[in-house]
């Protein structure tokens, strides 16, 4: 008998199978698929099942969106299931699901230097021992928030839709972003900005603000000109992107009072070197009179490819 772990997006699903250990969990025949492959969250889970041709016990599944009951609704994708009735399916004992980023929380003391690339000058901590907050948010197909908090030998996640918060605008330039993405949606919050379509709402956004003609480009086209150096509305863009994330992961940093800021998601980790380099870590920092106390919180983009598997494995 095997335990099954998957984690959920809004645009590739990931499986293993897991085998529990004292200390990390080992994933095994890690994979991932293309939702846009499969017509269910149990047609896709019953396709790996069967492909590895394991008997399942135990399954934690995390899913981008609220789990409130048995019933689910993914919030970027048109899958929905119940929880009893996907257990029986795939033949397990016992099933839970958990939301994405509460999976990506309980990976978060799990990682070390190795797994994840600093930006800013605050190191990665030496001593896991002494942290008792962490923070992490990612964008992608959308945006997720969420963190970890020590309780004794323990650490009991922070449940989060901080994607959905409202968006603070830091400067002008940000006003006028977000201006225009008001006057076309009404409230906007950090997912509409910080996120695969957040990249195409900031390209539109700019353009119209610097009376430039537009392209129907994708988030990762928009990122490839920006990257390439020839197009200097897509690197404005995605300066912008960097920028604004710094202001929200700076936010987030205070409001759990965070030892340690993890980026996560699909998309930073495609130009970590760009983003080393952008306005990211000064506008992490610049909290006015908060700002000596932001400098020595580290900030580091996970590059450990499986997190949110380790999360739903911890889970087990």
């Amino acid at each position: 008998m095997a335990h099954l772990v998957g984690d959920i997006g809004g645009t590739h699903s990931r499986f293993a199978l897991v085998e529990l250990t004292a200390g990390k969990p080992l994933l095994h025949a890690a994979r991932q698929t293309e939702n846009a492959g499969f017509a269910s969250l149990t047609e896709a889970a019953r396709h790996y099942v069967d492909s590895v041709g394991a008997q399942i016990d135990s399954v934690v599944l995390a899913v981008a969106a609220p789990v409130s009951g048995p019933d689910v609704q993914l919030i970027n994708l048109n899958w929905s299931f119940n929880q009893h009735a996907l257990c029986k399916q795939l033949g397990a004992s016992s099933l839970k699901v958990i939301n994405d980023f509460t999976a990506v929380s309980y990976c978060l003391p799990l990682l070390g230097v190795d797994d994840v690339r600093v930006i800013g000058d605050a190191p990665f901590p030496a001593d896991p021992a002494t942290l008792k907050r962490l923070a992490v948010l990612g964008p992608g197909t959308g945006m997720g928030v969420g963190g970890v908090v020590r309780a004794g030998d323990m650490w009991a996640p922070l449940v989060s839709e901080g994607g959905h918060a409202t968006i603070a605008p830091h400067d002008a330039d940000d006003i006028a972003v977000v201006s225009h993405v008001m006057a076309k949606h009404g409230r906007v919050f950090n997912e509409m900005l910080l996120s695969g379509p957040g990249l195409c709402n900031l390209y539109d956004a700019i353009a119209a603000i610097r009376k430039q003609p537009t392209e129907p480009l994708s988030p990762a086209e928009i990122t490839t000109r920006a990257l390439a150096g020839g197009d200097p509305l897509c690197k404005e863009v995605l300066d912008r992107f960097c920028a604004m994330l710094g202001s929200v992961a700076g936010d987030i940093a205070m409001l759990w009072w965070a030892d340690v800021v993890f980026i996560a998601g699909g998309i930073v980790p495609r130009f970590v070197d760009y983003f080393a380099t952008s306005g990211f870590r000064a506008r992490f920092e610049a909290k006015s009179d908060y700002s000596r106390f932001m400098r020595p919180i580290p900030t580091c983009v996970i590059t450990e490819p499986n997190y949110g598997l380790l999360g739903a494995a911890a889970c087990l």
